[in-house]
């Protein structure tokens, strides 16, 4: 099962995210609270919509609710993020080797960008593989051992690599401008930084951990 989840923070309506949309099919939709101002931007109709809807203007929840789609509305004052809301949602129909995007979730709140990024280890743990992407960065997190082909973007041109929850250990990377052999990432350090796939195709190879790979761009 492929699925989208569409939730709050800024979402950049690029050729990029177009030809991913384009190109994508998706089993199931879900939108959370702002995220259905960006479903309802780029003419996705959700299959589920969830939230607190605290967020989204009234105008655009009628237009959705007139659509009779299954919703789940939460209290305003919750445990929980609607973003964390709609990857459980999303979740509960998922599984091993199912894939999982989030379109939206970087945005000028810092704290809920990196608790957004964060919601990436639970599908890894279930063995879903998830990204999150906005039209200028896309977010992928990994676990050792894994390898991980990318092509070139002329419009997303830089890779850079973090490591997430501690050392990220064994990592190579063939076909990068600045390739690594058997690296250790720690907490703290920014080699990992602005790297580029040198040709058509690279590879990145983890052996332990938790490894962050972020596709990114310049934006004026």
């Amino acid at each position: 099962m492929n699925q989208l989840v569409i939730i709050g923070g800024q979402v950049h309506v690029t050729p990029l995210l177009n030809d991913f949309l384009r190109q994508e099919r998706f089993d199931r939709v879900i939108a959370a609270d702002s995220g259905l101002e960006w479903a309802r931007r780029l003419s996705i109709c959700p299959d589920l919509m969830l939230g607190d809807f605290d967020s989204v203007s009234p105008e655009t929840l009628q237009y959705f609710r007139a659509q009779s789609i299954p919703e789940r509305q939460y209290e305003a004052r919750k445990d929980f993020t609607d973003s964390e809301l709609a990857l459980w949602a999303a979740l509960d129909e998922a599984g091993p080797g199912d894939t999982l995007w989030m379109l939206g979730g970087i945005g000028s709140r810092l704290d809920h960008t990196l608790a957004n990024v964060f919601l990436l280890y639970e599908p890894l743990k279930r063995g879903v593989r998830a990204g999150m992407l906005d039209g200028h960065n896309e977010v992928r997190l990994i676990q050792g051992p894994a390898s991980l082909e990318l092509t070139r973007r002329e419009a997303q041109p830089y890779v850079s690599l973090l490591p997430f929850l501690g050392e990220a250990s064994g990592i190579d990377l063939e076909g990068m401008a600045y390739p690594l052999q058997d690296y250790t990432l720690r907490p703290g350090k920014s080699i990992g930084i602005s790297n580029e796939v040198s040709g058509e195709r690279a590879t990145i190879r983890l052996r332990q951990g938790y490894l962050l790979v972020m596709r990114s761009c310049d934006t004026n």
